[in-house]
């Protein structure tokens, strides 16, 4: 069982309106949840273990590319990182599972599991910059991170029985693998899991 984190009093929590300003909606981001899970719940049970979390993860990055490439939207995959970028060059998202704590604003979500370098990567080195006193060795753990010309977004998602939690989440600061803490967090509604399929 995870640690129960309660959220931070500093960060903006916003509803979906929000994504406006970021060139999506709250439509497109469920839409590509709701069919990277349909598909991967045809998994069975002579399949590895790790493949419907997986798939899920996978799935849902192929779907939010449906979805965007098309308005002008387009996609890099830095070090494996699989991100999908605005038509602008100033938002990038990141779809990831994240934990309990997902879709609920009274508490602080992390990621289901730590990040790598290309994750720190993209936060630190690639689109933001940060301060602190290990502004000389990006390899360790800083205080704050600030908005740089791209913004790396994370579309956390978790699955809590048949519902589906979601927020696209903007990260404050990053060490040891994991975003410490959050500078916002913008709510998707709570979806109802849709049929195998």
């Amino acid at each position: 069982m995870s640690e129960q984190r309660i959220a931070s009093p500093s960060v903006r929590v916003s509803g979906p309106e929000r994504l406006a300003d970021l060139g999506v909606t709250a439509d497109q981001l469920t839409r590509a949840l709701l069919e990277g899970d349909r598909l991967a719940r045809r998994t069975s049970r002579h399949d590895p273990p790790i493949l419907e979390g997986l798939l899920r993860w996978a799935m849902s990055t192929r779907s939010l590319r449906d979805e965007l490439v098309p308005l002008g939207w387009h996609f890099d995959n830095p070090r494996n990182l699989a991100r999908t970028i605005s038509p602008r060059h100033d938002t990038a998202i990141v779809v990831t599972t994240g934990d309990e704590g997902v879709g609920d604003p009274t508490r602080d979500p992390g990621t289901r599991h730590a990040k790598g370098s290309a994750t720190e990567w993209a936060i630190i080195g690639g689109q933001l910059t940060f301060g602190g006193p290990s502004q000389d060795q990006p390899g360790l753990p800083f205080e704050e991170l600030v908005p740089g010309p791209m913004q790396t977004w994370f579309l956390l998602f978790a699955v809590v029985g048949d519902q589906l939690r979601a927020e696209l989440s903007l990260p404050r600061s990053y060490g040891d693998g994991r975003m410490l803490s959050w500078r916002e967090r913008i709510m998707l509604p709570q979806l109802r899991r849709l049929p195998p399929g």
